[in-house]
């Protein structure tokens, strides 16, 4: 996860999605938050999408947090990449 933390804004949050283990933290702090979908197809990721992509999710923990809206304060920081 930390890898892929420090990747967010290198890699499609769908391919993310479709590709990788992640857990309930991960999808609603990175996957379903706004703050990091910057295409149209990102925008469109519902938490529907993460359900069928993750089954493996516990969808009582999923839509808790979901509901509680991110809550990780140790997001990446957008300008540093974006100078890089």
């Amino acid at each position: 996860m930390d890898i892929l933390k420090e990747n967010i804004y290198n890699v499609s949050l769908l391919d993310i999605l479709s590709t990788q283990k992640i857990n309930e933290k991960f999808a609603v702090n990175y996957i379903l938050n706004d703050r990091f979908k910057l295409t149209q197809e990102e925008k469109n990721i519902t938490i529907d999408d993460v359900i069928k992509f993750q089954p493996q999710l516990d969808k009582k923990l999923l839509f808790k947090l979901y509901i509680m809206d991110p809550n990780d304060d140790n997001f990446p920081n957008f300008e540093k990449y974006s100078k890089s």
